[in-house]
């Protein structure tokens, strides 16, 4: 929306209770709206009930005597007749088995989508979990009971096709989708971008010195963190939090066999055994409940990676390494704008906390970056020792045996510069994520968990049993997608010396095998995202 108001009103010809209405949104008297999103001119007429969570699109007309229901999605420039009745729950009753009523946890919640562009006739009744295509249109009176396709027309009960237009989806040539640009960030801000090249020329200020201090400070505090400390890119940030915890040879740190390499790779840097720990099914992340079969009296830390933009729960994690004197570094790498529905930032709950900048992250620079975050006083001075040669405050004089992990100014400055509008970035990523997941719900995907502060959706990752079919089909209409990652680490002949007969991970070894990213950046467009969807759903239809 260019810009939205909280609407609150109570009086005797409207009750508008928390919601988002976009500019020059029109509404009727008698209505009955409840924390719901409402698009730039939209008109909704008089004697209308839209529900909470409901999302209605832009420039849409919502005639009167409609009943909108939870579960409910409208995209931009959709038609809604007179009477028009949603529902969410196909076998909705009003009380469970033991005849008591039904609480919110006991009521199936089944989603609809309505495309852009499509029309409702009066009167009709749209049974719920379908979809209506871009462009279809629903005659009156018309009693809708499954999806219908993209500028078809349908009639009736129960409501039959009895045209689609050539303009349809599969008869049109269809989009290509990159799966990540870059440039187009690039464009939107290049003047501000070449202002920071020419500031940090003039100042000739290339490493460290204020620049870096300046986006460390900016950076804890958007995390919440007492230090940051940036270093060159995310792979010696997890080094020097390796370093600085003291762990070396003849140290064992658990890893999550599904991850990017370079989280064992820190580990093998500092002459450390990675030991790795097969996944959680559902969220691909590393599964506490194995920490006690792969811990050994070794083990000084834990690796919690935080994969794809969701979180590990590290508060359990804490449970489980607190007794054992075992410390905690989180991977953010892939997490950057995670946060706990306590307020705290990813990073911040364990010993230190590392995070990636590379470009394509959704913090990115325009090359290698990495910082480190910390609460520990102590380990933040170890780190910044080992970032410049083990030298503090006194020029030439080296306290401890360190290397050279200095942070770029340059890209300091870029980093700055965009922090300024990530919370935007990470919400238009959560919201393409919800996109998605309406749209796939009733396919055979296993889906990211919908979106909420614990997940940043650096990519969106599905799961399917026909993941190579999928990924052959979008290719082959130009969606950009990825595995992330297609070999796990365990498998990896660089890391075989590492792993013995009863270091197996199968569920890992599974995954690599299920799992696709498909595009999800802040710049796709809305009409991407239908691309995206349409050549999905094509896959399984």
């Amino acid at each position: 929306m260019d810009s939205e108001t909280l609407m609150n009103v109570q009086d005797g010809t409207q009750c508008i209770r928390n919601v988002r209405a976009g500019s020059d949104c029109r509404i009727g008297i008698f209505v009955n709206l409840y924390d719901c999103e409402i698009g730039d001119r939209t008109m909704i007429g008089p004697f209308i009930e839209i529900q909470r969570g409901v999302k209605i699109g832009s420039r849409c007309k919502v005639q009167s005597h409609s009943f909108i229901c939870e579960g409910i999605t409208i995209e931009d420039e959709v038609f809604v007749g007179h009477g028009v009745i949603f529902t969410n729950d196909r076998h909705p009753r009003s009380t469970n088995e033991q005849g008591e009523p039904l609480t919110d946890g006991e009521w199936k919640l089944e989603k609809t989508i309505v495309r852009k562009g499509a029309s409702i006739g009066s009167g009709a009744v749209i049974l719920p979990g379908i979809e209506i295509g871009e462009g279809a249109v629903v005659g009156a009176g018309a009693v809708v009971v499954e999806s219908v396709p993209a500028h078809a027309t349908v009639v009736g009960v129960p409501a039959k096709m009895i045209k689609k237009d050539e303009c349809s989806s599969k008869n049109t040539k269809s989009m290509s989708v990159p799966f990540i640009d870059l440039k187009r960030d690039i464009a939107a801000h290049k003047e501000e971008y070449l202002s920071i090249a020419e500031r940090i020329m003039d100042s000739c200020g290339f490493t460290l010195g204020p620049e870096v201090e300046q986006f460390e400070q900016a950076f804890a505090g958007y995390l919440g963190a007492k230090h940051v400390i940036g270093v060159a890119n995310g792979t010696l940030a997890l080094y020097a939090a390796l370093l600085a915890l003291g762990i070396g040879r003849d140290d064992e740190v658990i890893v999550p066999a599904n991850t990017f390499v370079a989280t064992a790779e820190a580990v093998w840097m500092v002459g450390a055994k990675p030991v790795f720990i097969d996944i959680d099914p559902k969220t691909h992340l590393m599964d506490l409940t194995q920490l006690d079969r792969v811990a050994t009296p070794k083990t000084k830390a834990v690796i919690a990676v935080h994969l794809y933009g969701n979180m590990v729960d590290v508060d359990a994690l804490c449970a489980w390494t607190s007794p054992r004197s075992i410390r905690i570094i989180e991977d953010a790498a892939q997490a950057h704008g995670a946060f706990w529905e306590d307020g705290q930032a990813v990073g911040t709950k364990g010993d230190i906390g590392c995070f990636s900048f590379y470009p394509t992250k959704c913090l990115g620079a325009f090359g290698e970056a990495g910082g480190i975050a910390t609460n520990d006083d102590e380990l933040a001075n170890a780190m910044r020792l080992i970032r410049f040669h083990g030298s503090g405050a006194q020029k030439y004089i080296h306290e401890a045996l360190a290397t050279n992990l200095k942070m770029n100014a340059f890209q300091a400055a870029i980093l700055r510069s965009k922090l300024a509008r990530f919370e935007a970035s990470i919400h238009r990523r959560r919201e393409i994520a919800e996109m998605y997941r309406s749209a796939f719900a009733d396919l055979p995907l296993e889906l990211p968990p919908a979106a909420s502060s614990r997940h940043a959706f650096y990519v969106y990752t599905v799961a399917t049993d026909e993941r190579d079919r999928l990924q052959e089909h979008l290719q082959s209409r130009g969606i950009g997608c990825g595995v992330y990652y297609p070999i796990p680490i365990h498998e990896q002949p660089a890391y075989r010396s590492y792993v013995g007969d009863d270091d197996a991970c199968p569920q890992a070894s599974r995954d690599a095998k299920r799992i696709l990213s498909i595009p999800m950046f802040a710049d796709l467009t809305d009409e991407e995202i239908r691309e995206v969807i349409r050549a999905v759903r094509e896959t399984f239809e």
